[in-house]
């Protein structure tokens, strides 16, 4: 069942049709899930400040792998312009400030308070995600990296083998004051054409504080010739091994 569609899922691109959040407060082996606990039994995302500043050797994709349904990476040498957005929903994004530049394969993108702002509280409401703060007009952005040339910049890395993908992204958040995001759980099992998949969403409960925030997550598929599980788990931390993905369709 591997080389499912692709699908967005809270700003990500990923290739799953199952999707589990897993609560950050468990963490998992080898992995730095960053901030310590919140309130209300949540745990605080990697607070980065009033300023953003992101950097680090870019990576394009080159050859598609029609074997495993994913494609193969080298390192950039080239140049391109940074834009900052918000993005609204799948494929709708609206343009914010912030400078940056890919110079000759590296990347160096900065931005401070984002303009301009919007409903946080909303934007996570429409995502299916609870939220809990001490006001409803929580504002802010949900960042993404827009370069000229490509199609998309996305902090990530992949591993895959013969019957399972691990694929891990960070995204970063703005809010101008703190707040909680929750996931509530769900659960059901689907059959279609003989394949069996699972859908589960765990219970997550993450603090988002005043100022930029790097949330991670995992990605990681499993699969048989009859059946697939897609996990996703949520963690609290902006770890130092990904790296810089420019993508560009061919």
């Amino acid at each position: 069942m591997n080389g499912k569609g692709k699908f967005k899922i809270f700003g990500i691109i990923a290739i799953a049709a199952v999707i589990v959040f897993s609560t950050a407060a468990c963490g998992d082996a080898g992995v730095d899930t960053g901030g310590g606990g919140g309130g209300s039994g949540g745990v605080t995302s990697a607070p980065l400040g009033e300023t953003l500043t992101l950097s680090g050797p870019v990576w394009i994709n080159v050859t598609y792998n029609h074997e495993n349904h994913t494609w193969e990476y080298e390192p950039f040498d080239g140049n391109a312009t940074i834009a900052g957005q918000h993005r609204v929903g799948n494929d709708v994004f609206e343009e914010i400030n912030g400078t940056g530049a890919i110079t000759e394969g590296e990347l160096s993108f900065t931005i401070g308070v984002p303009a301009p702002m919007f409903n946080m509280s909303e934007w996570f409401i429409d995502q299916n995600i609870d939220v809990t703060t001490s006001n409803d007009n929580t504002m802010g952005v949900y960042l993404s990296l827009a370069p000229t040339p490509g199609d998309y910049l996305d902090k990530m890395n992949q591993e895959i083998t013969a019957s399972s993908e691990v694929t891990q992204y960070v995204d970063y958040v703005y809010v101008d004051r703190d707040l909680t995001i929750i996931g509530a759980y769900d659960y059901f099992t689907h059959t279609e054409n003989g394949e069996t998949g699972t859908e589960i969403t765990n219970a997550f409960n993450i603090n988002l504080i005043e100022g930029w925030n790097a949330i991670y997550i995992v990605h990681k598929a499993e699969w048989t010739d009859t059946s697939e599980t897609n996990t996703f788990t949520m963690y609290a931390a902006n770890p130092g091994h990904l790296r810089w993905e420019l993508f560009q369709f061919q």
